[in-house]
């Protein structure tokens, strides 16, 4: 995935997929997180939900040099799971798992979800009570993905596991082909500069605008 860092799902595709890593169409019984540990990405929560099910929780995650992260994976460090791996392993796993869970409730781009979505793989999202996730505009169809907040998560896995895997990649490509990322980017820099425009010399130079 290549990513945007100046826009936001909702308004612009965060990044376009580029992935074409073979469908794993009988995949494994697994749920997998990617997240820095943190308490805002919160990726060892998984263990919580899936723990005492058939899904193997797989957790795969770093530690930055902030509080909150050393703290969060002090707390956490005795579960298992999977420290620094390279991207190209992230996404083997991700590939192989029946679906990916999105841990952080309050996501800004989704660009977990659309690496996931890219090989096949469905996603489950972890809510917040109030707002909407940023990751739900990421699938290219409904069914391709669920939400859960309080309710239990393992029957929305059982759920995703019947959806077509190859289905899920087919879309996602399309819907998030390089040629949609530029056109949306190229859309969204041309309505900001317009906005400036109209602003007229209160806005400032059009460095300090942007």
């Amino acid at each position: 995935v290549s990513q945007s860092r100046y826009s936001r799902s909702g308004s612009v595709r965060p990044a376009y997929a580029r992935y074409d890593l073979d469908v794993e169409t009988n995949p494994e019984a697994k749920i997998v997180s990617v997240g820095r540990a943190n308490s805002y990405k919160a990726p060892i929560s998984i263990h919580r939900f899936f723990g005492q099910s058939k899904y193997v929780p797989t957790v795969i995650t770093s530690v930055g040099v902030d509080k909150d992260s050393v703290e969060y994976y002090e707390r956490n460090k005795e579960l298992p799971h999977l420290l620094n791996l390279k991207h190209d392993q992230v996404m083997e796993h991700m590939r192989t798992a029946t679906a990916s869970v999105i841990t952080c409730a309050i996501e800004t781009y989704g660009i977990a979800a659309l690496e996931s979505l890219s090989v096949g793989t469905p996603i489950l999202i972890k809510t917040h009570e109030h707002l909407t996730h940023a990751s739900t505009e990421i699938p290219a169809s409904p069914e391709h993905f669920r939400q859960f907040y309080k309710e239990d998560p393992i029957p929305l896995v059982e759920q995703l596991a019947k959806v077509d895997r190859t289905e899920i990649k087919q879309a996602t490509l399309e819907k998030h082909s390089r040629e949609n990322w530029v056109r949306d980017m190229t859309m969204a820099f041309e309505m900001t500069v317009d906005k400036y425009k109209k602003l007229g010399s209160s806005s400032g130079s059009l460095e300090d605008f942007f």
